[in-house]
């Protein structure tokens, strides 16, 4: 039987098509957060392994579980594992010597993901995002952009579906593509439902792209 630790499996990016392979739920989740992210360009999972050298002179091979191309062009490898592995693995010290060394190939920032970054909310959220994606309206989300334009203040996403001139459900999605444009600013953590709060990212607008 498969448990948490090793369950492997495929998911497509959709701002691509291409498949993509996870072998965690851990992992999966990361995978979907980052396909939502909207400062995220492309993502890569199991990318070339980095040469490193340990403290006694010994060559090692790492290879990183994601790596991520951000929109201002900076490169982001990314090590995902469980919270109660971190110690036992030695992916610490992995990770620092590869920031100090900066072999060839090693990306321009290093980072350590476990369930404290990759939370079950922001995970749910994210295939939220996604899902949103796949059936998105242009002419929906103008709508919604233009009933967010209204309020000054933080509102919940319900208030601002009552001042468009679209159905919830359709609505509720087009606030989800906002979100994932990087449009839209969810004030909380929680799951993104009706009752979560909203404002407008006053440095960006819609038809720029994702």
């Amino acid at each position: 039987m498969r448990n948490k630790a090793s369950f492997r499996g495929t998911i497509v990016n959709p701002k691509n098509n291409r498949l993509m392979r996870y072998e965690s739920n851990l992992e999966r989740d990361a995978a979907y957060i980052l396909i939502a992210h909207p400062d995220v360009v492309h993502v890569q999972e199991q990318p070339p392994a980095i040469a490193y050298f340990d403290r006694f002179g010994v060559e090692h091979t790492h290879t990183f579980d994601f790596e991520v191309l951000m929109k201002d062009g900076s490169r982001r490898a990314i090590a995902v594992k469980p919270e109660a592995r971190v110690k036992a693995t030695g992916i610490e010290e992995k990770l620092r010597l590869i920031r100090e060394q900066r072999p060839p190939g090693c990306a321009d920032i290093i980072q350590l993901r476990t369930e404290r970054h990759i939370t079950r909310n922001r995970a749910a959220n994210a295939r939220l995002i996604i899902r949103a994606n796949r059936s998105r309206s242009e002419e929906n989300i103008v709508e919604v952009h233009r009933a967010l334009r209204l309020f000054l203040a933080p509102v919940p996403i319900a208030d601002v579906l009552a001042a468009a001139t679209i159905p919830d459900s359709p609505g509720f999605m087009a606030v989800l593509c906002l979100i994932g444009d990087g449009h839209v600013q969810v004030l909380d953590s929680d799951r993104i439902t009706y009752r979560s709060k909203v404002q407008l990212n006053q440095s960006t607008q819609p038809g720029k792209g994702q």
